[in-house]
């Protein structure tokens, strides 16, 4: 007996939880069907750390591409459109949209992060090229702390290219290449504390060493003088003996001895 009342109790608990979840699977799908967008949100994720996509930017690019999903039912909305519409701006490295369960949407973007910028005074070109490998235009409303590298810069992309700085179509193996090195010497000042922020600028210029076909000059910081690091090969070994200059002539004989300091052969250090 006391079984056969068990089993019937057991039964009837199943019963009203099956009924619940009927009810409340049945009443979610009614407040679904009448359920619109009431707001759209933009997060830059890393907008404290830089502000070249703003979030007003991307609500503008939604709006032109009538896309905005506010009073739009929420099962017509394609999270997928926008997603797809806002990924290709130059300065967008991932976005994410989503909608909740309340009718909000959201739209959550991260930024690509300029490693240094590029003023090819011949051809006319003013770019980024960022920390994941794109070229991307200069953006009017923002400025970045990064070294600056001017003159005639050998560069494996026509002008006004916009993409992955090795995916540029053209025959330009030897720039590739002069490139290559240009990204490793950047990264390597730059995340080396004793050069972080020792220099300013990065000048390409013409003919001044044979086998080159070009000559860079480094502008520090500190001191009326310039420094001639020749071709970008052998660039850790050059600037060690940029150290011993530091610190055996410039420490004791003062920083504007010379206006300029040639570091381009080996073993040697030259003050002019």
């Amino acid at each position: 007996m006391r079984r056969w009342i068990t089993i019937t109790i057991a039964v009837m608990v199943w019963v009203a939880v099956a009924t619940y979840i009927v009810l409340a699977v049945r009443l979610k799908n009614e407040e679904r069907l009448s359920l619109h967008a009431r707001s759209l949100s933009v997060i830059v994720a890393d907008s404290a750390e830089m502000d070249i996509v703003l979030a007003d930017d991307v609500l503008r690019w939604i709006d032109s591409a009538r896309l905005n999903p506010i009073g739009a039912h929420i099962d017509s909305i394609g999270t997928d459109k926008l997603e797809t519409m806002i990924a290709p701006h130059p300065f967008v490295r991932s976005v994410k949209a989503f909608g909740d369960i309340r009718g909000d949407v959201f739209v959550v973007v991260r930024q690509r992060e300029p490693s240094f910028r590029i003023m090819n005074t011949e051809r006319g070109d003013d770019f980024y090229y960022t920390t994941d490998g794109y070229i991307v235009p200069i953006q009017p409303h923002s400025a970045h702390y990064v070294p600056v590298i001017t003159g005639d810069v050998p560069l494996p992309f026509k002008v006004g290219y916009m993409g992955r700085w090795n995916e540029a179509d053209g025959n330009y193996e030897h720039y590739l290449q002069v490139f290559e090195l240009l990204r490793s010497f950047v990264v390597y000042i730059t995340s080396t504390p004793q050069w972080s922020n020792t220099f300013e600028q990065i000048v390409f210029e013409k003919g001044q060493q044979k086998g080159y076909g070009y000559c860079v000059r480094l502008v520090p910081r500190v001191g009326g003088h310039t420094i001639l690091l020749g071709g970008l090969d052998d660039y850790e070994s050059k600037l060690a003996r940029l150290v011993v200059y530091y610190e055996r002539v410039a420490s004791n004989e003062g920083w504007n001895k010379y206006s300029e300091i040639d570091i381009r052969y080996n073993g040697q250090v030259i003050g002019r």
